[in-house]
């Protein structure tokens, strides 16, 4: 087996380039596999109109490298791959299928546009520790791990001691298996069988480099027999200096005293994100809808300014900016956490309810560009 050298905090370590990995047919009668602008889209009547889901006949921060308490023990699938690392022109981006299908850097030139992955990167490697993980069948907190759907009660167990909530899904705690490869794409995947959360369901991951960054698209299959509640969430990790933060947000759910969030009103003090704010100058771990499903960070020391833009189904964003930490995160999200309790519509939260056979599709991307001084200062006069 070849091997490539990786430099990681100051060491350098080999990682397999050309694995065994359990390549798979995804092609299905009458479905093809594709990108999310040839989705299907289907009206529902909980769903909003920009919702975009398709049909699929059902079937088929803790220390690095620790297994934190709580969280379960990943199981492991045929065809492991220990890490991918794909490049396009002068972009690359380093996967870990093993640690919860994560990001563990994404670079433009050698600049990192993502905060780098610290510690081990392989099947112990601690998903907080990476660059960014997907968060499915759900984003952010469920309160106490408990809802009722359907008449049914459901208690999902606890995943982030010591906190009694269930938090991002399953996914980020999981082993995804490779299903595609090449020079500059790849695709991952974990289907989960139903235990506590009595819904089988399948996740992919999909990652494209172009010559304009990084591509993502998120697919959430229901492969139960009855409708299941569904969210999509991609929780990356941002390097913090004199970060700038912007986007267009409409509403705020700040968190309660439970970690939960509260009720929704439009943003306050503190947490006018149209505003550009230095993140420095911030304290949040707040839910909040956006316009455009757009945020911008800059880092005027490093000259580099970054877009992240979602579809019409991850207009929910999360942003979770604590004091004192070089890090900060910008959640993009098709729902509210919690939204499974709330007694707000769907059309509010984002709660979709996922038919049998029915895929839940969301994308979203990352656009490394310059601003000139005097674009930002106009921006920032017009937000003012």
């Amino acid at each position: 087996m070849r091997t490539i050298p990786v430099t990681f905090d100051h060491d350098e370590v080999t990682v397999p380039e050309d694995g065994e990995a359990d390549i798979q047919d995804r092609r299905q009668t009458g479905v093809i596999w594709s990108f999310a602008r040839f989705a299907n889209v289907l009206a529902l009547p909980n769903v909003r109109a920009n919702k975009r889901i398709t049909s699929l006949e059902p079937g088929g921060h803790r220390s690095a490298g620790q297994t934190p308490e709580g969280r379960g023990r990943r199981a492991q699938p045929k065809g492991l791959r220990r890490m991918i690392q794909l490049s396009h022109e002068e972009f690359d981006l380093g996967l870990v299928p093993e640690a919860g299908g994560s990001v563990a850097w994404l670079r433009q030139g050698g600049i990192d546009l993502l905060r780098p992955a610290r510690g081990r990167l392989d099947a112990e490697a601690d998903p907080l520790e990476m660059a960014a993980f997907p968060m499915v069948p759900f984003s952010g907190r469920i309160g106490r791990g408990r809802f009722a759907w359907n008449g049914r009660e459901i208690a999902l167990t606890p995943n982030f001691h010591p906190e009694a909530h269930a938090i991002h899904g399953h996914g980020w705690l999981s082993v995804w298996d490779v299903t595609e490869e090449t020079d500059a794409s790849a695709t991952l995947q974990y289907r989960h069988d139903a235990d506590d959360w009595p819904w089988a369901y399948l996740a992919e991951q999909k990652f494209v480099l172009s010559k304009g960054g990084l591509s993502i698209e998120l697919r959430l299959t229901n492969l139960s027999a009855e409708t299941m509640p569904a969210g999509l969430g991609w929780h990356p990790y941002f390097q913090r200096g004199d970060a700038r933060l912007f986007a267009d947000t409409t509403r705020v759910w700040p968190p309660s005293a439970d970690k939960l969030p509260g009720e929704a009103r439009r943003p306050g003090d503190g947490e006018h994100l149209v505003s550009n704010p230095p993140v420095n100058s911030l304290s949040l771990d707040h839910a909040f809808e956006t316009r455009d499903g757009v945020v911008e960070i800059e880092w005027p020391s490093r000259q580099l300014t970054l877009r992240l833009q979602t579809d019409g189904t991850m207009r929910h964003l999360v942003v979770f900016a604590p004091p004192g930490q070089d890090f900060f995160c910008a959640e993009p999200a098709s729902h509210v956490p919690n939204m499974v309790n709330m007694a707000a519509p769907a059309q509010e939260t984002g709660l979709v309810a996922l038919p049998p056979g029915e895929t839940l599709v969301a994308s979203l991307s990352l656009w490394p560009r310059l601003v000139s001084a005097s674009a930002k200062a106009a921006r920032r006069a017009t937000a003012g």
